[in-house]
């Protein structure tokens, strides 16, 4: 892929690439979802700048536990044509909206990890062929998935280019696509730290809720004995124990027997 030139459909422009350029060196992935979901609004502006489409989204994948992978948008452009589509927008668009229907154009993704080109989504046997009432014309689609060191990390789907796509449009955007994989990669495994902490978290609070619960005293030590961690009810036990030992001392210090045997020894 050439870039640079400035004419023709096959080339990027250079503004685009300087764009690019601008997007990659601003593309610092942090656990701050505010600012993952700004970065990703740029790119997606971008690659609707690039092959020249009307609306369109990003998505990284999610293998949940049980069931069949999904998308999970990290930008899309706003389509909403009413007050209900509006407030649906502003509810999910920062927290993500999910994409799991697999009888769609994107599901074909989902479930063959390649790429989607349909002129007329409508009629589409791939296409669910259903829109909401006042969604905009999908005309054309094209949607482009993502591998990233072997593995299915996310996918784009842009709408309505004039003229429609075709493989070409997925060469131009070759570069665009590498370099939005690693970012989507880099999401992702900071979403698997955090899915691992939250695990790690639920299950500590899990694993304390029982042992507090237990009638039972429970410790738990390391492989040199030193204490990890007690239960309430060991710690209650331990604090009987050492106020018996206690007055149990006092008794002995101050008993005849203790006193006699005292005397004896003198």
């Amino acid at each position: 892929m050439l870039l640079g030139k400035t004419d023709g459909d096959n080339f990027l422009p250079l503004e685009l690439l300087q764009a690019l350029q601008n997007c990659i060196q601003n593309s610092v992935i942090t656990s701050n979802p505010e600012q993952v979901r700004r970065l990703f609004e740029q790119w997606l502006q971008m690659l609707l700048s690039i092959s020249k489409s009307q609306y369109g989204w990003i998505s990284r994948v999610v293998n949940p536990p049980f069931g069949p992978p999904y998308f999970k948008s990290l930008a899309i452009t706003n389509i909403s044509w009413d007050q209900k589509s509006q407030e649906c927008y502003d509810r999910y668009y920062k927290v993500g909206l999910e994409f799991r229907t697999l009888n769609s154009l994107y599901g074909e993704m989902l479930k063959h990890r390649s790429v989607v080109i349909s002129h007329d989504c409508k009629n589409d046997p791939r296409s669910s062929g259903v829109l909401p009432p006042g969604h905009p014309p999908l005309y054309s689609f094209l949607g482009v998935p993502m591998i990233h060191g072997g593995q299915f990390v996310g996918a784009f789907g842009v709408a309505n280019r004039p003229g429609g796509y075709d493989m070409s449009v997925v060469q131009d955007l070759e570069v665009f696509t590498s370099c939005l994989g690693v970012m989507i990669a880099s999401v992702n495994d900071h979403e698997g730290l955090r899915s691992t902490e939250r695990l790690l978290q639920r299950k500590e609070n899990l694993f304390r809720c029982l042992t507090g619960l237990s009638p039972l005293g429970i410790i738990h030590t390391d492989e040199k004995g030193s204490c990890k961690f007690v239960n309430e009810k060991w710690a209650e036990w331990m604090a009987h124990d050492c106020a018996f030992s206690s007055r149990s001392s006092s008794l002995v210090s101050s008993s005849p027997l203790s006193s006699s045997t005292s005397s004896s020894t003198d």
